[in-house]
């Protein structure tokens, strides 16, 4: 687990996330690159190893992190760092095992709760029609392996308001040979995605979250604000709590705060927000686990 990207105070909240998982995990040996002072609080738990690592050493990071996961047979490598840069440090340093390298989350549809495996997330910037039939046959794959899914279904996520580009209707064409495939969702219905898996192109994908993120974020703040100051927006807050909640479970940062996989290489890797919570730290290293069991 690398931590070298994080400020002192981060690297702390993350110390808490590991213990969390340590005290539910035992047997499982953490490496973890950062600053033995910061994670004094599980420097003496059993299988918790601290390689120690200087903030001027971040650059070095990665490649100690990559040659680490070699030479100590670690089965997930765990990184707060930017996805991009991930992604070409492993490119450059692991062995592909499929042909399109992809990263993927899951969210919950906002009304039924049902999970969708989301796209690509900008691995790659320009996917060919290539990629996305790969990304699709991989998530297939991903479904199988953790979820036990048979014959998952998919949808392509489309901008709405504009009509389609020749590579969508290529895509849909070939899809449209698979019966599992469901058609096309514009980008507006994406919290509605009543499917297994969603993919779409990574910058339709980043500004339709983008976009949700702003929405949500200004309610947010104009709901806390009325609660605040009126006694009425206060009871009728009570009331849209679950509703509320269950919708902020379907954007981007509730969607990553249990991290995402970047998964096509010998080593599964997960990446993890700066900003996630010891909890979700947690639940990014059981996602490491997991994948590391059944991938």
């Amino acid at each position: 687990m690398d931590l070298t990207d994080l400020k002192d105070e981060e690297q702390q909240q993350a110390g808490l996330g590991i213990k969390l998982f340590r005290n539910k995990k035992k047997e499982v040996g953490l490496y973890l690159l950062g600053k033995e002072e910061n994670l004094l609080t599980i420097n003496s738990l059993e299988g918790i190893n601290i390689i120690k690592a200087k903030e001027e050493e971040k650059e070095e990071a990665l490649d100690r992190l990559f040659s680490l996961s070699k030479e100590k047979e670690c089965q997930s490598i765990v990184s707060f760092r930017n996805k991009t840069q991930v992604a070409l440090a492993a490119e450059k340093r692991l062995t592909r095992v499929v042909s399109s390298p992809l990263i993927v989350s899951s969210y919950p549809n906002a009304y039924t709760g049902k999970f969708t495996l989301l796209g690509d997330l900008g691995y790659k910037v320009n996917p060919s029609k290539e990629d996305f039939l790969n990304y699709l046959s991989e998530r297939k794959r991903l479904l199988e392996k953790i979820n036990g899914k048979k014959d998952p279904t998919s949808k392509l996520l489309l901008p709405s308001g504009l009509g389609k580009n020749s590579l969508a209707k290529e895509v849909i064409e070939e899809r449209k040979k698979d019966a599992s495939f469901e058609g096309e969702i514009g980008s507006v219905k994406r919290l509605e995605a009543d499917c297994d898996i969603l993919i779409g192109d990574p910058m339709v994908i980043q500004s339709t979250i983008s976009g949700i993120n702003q929405g949500v974020t200004v309610y947010n703040e104009y709901l806390e604000k009325g609660r605040e100051t009126s006694f009425q927006f206060k009871f009728g807050g009570l009331f849209i709590r679950k509703l509320r909640d269950n919708f902020n479970a379907s954007i981007d940062k509730k969607i990553t705060s249990g991290g995402r996989l970047l998964y096509g290489f010998e080593k599964n890797i997960v990446l993890v927000r700066k900003d996630t919570t010891p909890n979700g730290v947690a639940a990014c290293l059981n996602l490491a686990l997991n994948t590391a069991e059944k991938l």
